[in-house]
């Protein structure tokens, strides 16, 4: 605004010096529109008087002042073309404490000069309002929607609707993972897809932001994550399989100089069987492999489901911590390679004794996932806010018996 010019019939205004000391905005949606008020206080301009009357060696300087100006507006939100669009209705503004001040003005015009002021600062704020917030808000949506990374996996979101109700503003999304090589795979390898219905939007949680996620679109990443070798397996010597099993191994499995875990099947995710846990998480094939000191191989398959508990730091770090309690594990385990001298029965009967502390202990040693801070400045119309990110705070996890996950957390805004 600075630098204004306006020439009216008897003057001509130049706009020099603009100040706000502190605002406040308060965003309520409504059905199928958003309200906008935003107060700001201590506004304060300061400005050029030049050609009065038409006489270009008269000219003069002054103030104009406002306790609160305060703006109103109606936003309304359309998805065209996967861009959301903005169109601002129903402005209008209104000022109190009003007051203008110049070092010399003729009589006649102080009155005029006062209005006309006053007409021009709520005209230059409606201006502002309808040109800046509306596409801050379209932004501000488009954001929360942004492709990101989690791992070596980029996650690519595709807007399909965005809804205003008097409870918020709803997003509704397709989102797809990718980058691995799937090359040397099946080619019907993939992951699961469950049959659900999507939850209605009073099931999210009551939390300034809530997301319904498919079950499918977990699988599919982790799917992914897996494809890409991240999972390949972890090597143990005899000692540090000892410490992870919580007690030495004896035989007929041991003494043990070697080991390794590895993930022959991708991971996958499904409604908690226990109220207690978050999720549980299925293990397709787990390979378990133990090399005696005098060279014999005993190979193992293991399927298993074990309950979990998901939870998001702050910071964006994803913590997973299953549930090793043997009763809640239903497990299968075949033998592959063994030592001819022993029942292939019994060595199974003691791996899966051996299984659940292992898992407990092992997946503090797994890959973790941290979520990243949502780039929203990047998404909005003004260069100082271009590094502005919002971050999860409290967030927490549940899924629905129709195998969504829901998720609740406050955010955090940053630059």
């Amino acid at each position: 605004l600075i630098g204004t010019t306006i020439e009216d019939e008897n003057y001509t205004f130049v706009l020099t010096g603009f100040q706000i000391d502190d605002a406040s905005v308060d965003i309520t949606p409504n059905k199928a529109y958003v309200a906008i008020e935003a107060d700001l206080y201590d506004f304060w301009i300061d400005f050029d008087i030049n050609d009065i009357l038409g006489l270009s060696y008269l000219d003069t300087i002054g103030s104009a002042w406002a306790d609160t100006v305060t703006l109103y507006m109606d936003v309304a939100l359309e998805l065209s073309g996967g861009e959301v669009t903005s169109e601002a209705t129903q402005v209008s503004t209104s000022l109190s404490g009003f007051g203008l001040t110049v070092d010399y003005f003729p009589d006649s015009l102080e009155g005029y000069l006062a209005g006309w002021v006053e007409d021009y600062i709520q005209e230059a704020a409606e201006d502002a309002l309808r040109d800046q917030v509306g596409a801050l808000l379209a932004g501000f949506v488009e954001g929360l929607s942004a492709d990101t990374s989690l791992g070596d996996i980029d996650l690519y979101t595709t807007l399909n609707k965005v809804d205003i109700r008097s409870t918020g503003i709803r997003i509704t999304a397709d989102v797809a993972s990718e980058g691995a090589d799937l090359s040397q795979l099946a080619s019907n390898a993939g992951s699961p897809k469950t049959s659900s219905e999507t939850p209605k939007w009073n099931a999210l949680p009551d939390r300034p932001l809530a997301m319904a996620i498919d079950d499918d679109l977990l699988n599919q990443f982790f799917f992914s994550y897996w494809a890409t070798g991240a999972m390949g397996g972890l090597e143990f010597s005899g000692t540090e399989l000892a410490l992870l099993s919580g007690a030495p191994i004896e035989a007929p499995l041991g003494p043990v100089s070697s080991a390794g875990i590895q993930l022959d099947l991708p991971p996958m995710v499904r409604k908690p069987t226990q109220d207690d846990m978050t999720t549980d998480m299925g293990i397709g094939e787990l390979r378990f492999v133990v090399a005696r000191e005098d060279g014999q191989i005993h190979d193992f398959s293991v399927s298993a489901w074990a309950g979990a508990v998901i939870s998001l730091s702050n910071e964006g770090k994803i913590s997973l911590d299953l549930d090793t309690r043997p009763k809640y594990i239903p497990m299968e385990v075949g033998v592959l390679d063994w030592d001819p001298d022993l029942d292939p029965g019994d060595l199974a009967a003691l791996v899966r004794l051996m299984v659940p502390p292992l898992l407990g202990r092992a997946s503090s040693l797994a890959p973790s996932f941290e979520v990243p801070p949502i780039p929203l400045g990047e998404a909005l119309p003004l260069s100082s806010l271009e590094d502005l990110t919002l971050s999860l705070q409290d967030a927490d996890f549940s899924f629905t018996e129709d195998n969504w996950v829901l998720l609740g957390a406050s955010v955090l805004g940053a630059q």
